[in-house]
C-alpha cells in the first residue's frame, strides 16, 4: 500500500509485494533490486520536497487471498496490446509483462516501473489518448497545465508518445511540478489505496 509521512519533505512510503504469474521463471529478488533503484531515481527529489520509503516482499509461494487490499507487482504472460505494463484497480495490481523484464533488469528500461507506479500515486497521461501534441482532457486541471514542449520527456507520457518524438525511453523520466504537487495532494487528501473494481460488459472484477 502506499502512505506517507509530512514534514518540510513529503516522504512516500510504498509496501509492495512481488510476484510471477507468468510461465517463465525470474529471479524476483534482482527485480526487486531494480524496482527500488528505479523508483528512487525518479521520486526521490529532495528540491521539489518529495522523498520514498521502498519496503517490498518477494513472494514465490502465495495465495491470492493472503493479498487482500495490499498492492502487487505481478509478473505476466500477457498484458494488453504487448504493451510493458499496465495498472489495474487505480494501482493495487502492476502487471509486467514477461517479455520486457530482461530489459528492466539490465537497465535498458528505467522507465516502465516509475510509470505505473506514477499511476498508483494517481497521475494519468498527459497527453490526450492516442493524440499527438494535446493535453489530455480528461487529466486532472493540474496536469493539464504541463506545456506541450515537456511532454516527450514526461514521465507519464506514454511510449509510444516518447518514441514518436525520438527521444529515448531513458530520458523520458521528467515529473513536471504540477504533478508533484497532484501527489502531495494525493497522498495528504487520501485518495490513494482505493480497492476499485472493473467492469467489463456484464462481469465485475474485483482485486481479491
Amino acid at each position: 500500500m502506499i502512505s506517507f509521512t509530512k514534514a518540510e519533505t513529503v516522504t512516500i512510503r510504498l509496501h509492495l509485494n512481488i510476484i510471477n504469474r507468468s510461465s517463465q521463471s525470474f529471479n524476483l529478488f534482482e527485480l526487486e533490486k531494480a524496482i527500488k533503484r528505479q523508483l528512487e531515481v525518479v521520486f526521490n527529489m529532495p528540491q521539489y520536497g518529495l522523498a520514498i520509503e521502498i519496503n517490498t516482499k518477494v513472494l514465490y509461494s502465495f495465495k491470492l487471498k493472503q493479498l487482500y487490499q495490499q498492492m502487487v507487482l505481478a509478473v505476466t504472460d500477457h498484458v494488453k496490446h504487448g504493451n510493458p505494463a499496465e495498472t489495474h484497480f487505480k494501482g493495487l495490481l502492476m502487471s509486467v509483462n514477461k517479455n520486457f523484464v530482461a530489459s528492466i533488469l539490465s537497465n535498458q528500461n528505467k522507465r516502465t516501473l516509475a510509470h505505473e507506479f506514477g499511476h498508483a500515486l494517481g497521475l494519468d497521461h498527459p497527453h490526450a489518448p492516442a493524440l499527438f501534441k494535446a493535453i489530455n482532457p480528461n487529466a486532472h486541471p493540474l496536469e493539464q497545465q504541463i506545456p506541450l514542449e515537456e511532454l516527450p520527456f514526461n514521465l507519464m507520457s506514454q511510449t509510444w508518445y516518447v518514441q514518436k518524438e525520438e527521444v529515448p525511453i531513458n530520458e523520458a523520466l521528467c515529473l513536471h511540478p504540477k504533478q508533484i504537487q497532484l501527489i502531495k495532494h494525493n497522498l495528504i487528501n487520501n485518495r490513494l489505496n482505493q480497492n476499485y473494481s472493473i467492469h467489463k460488459g456484464l462481469l465485475t472484477y474485483h482485486w481479491i
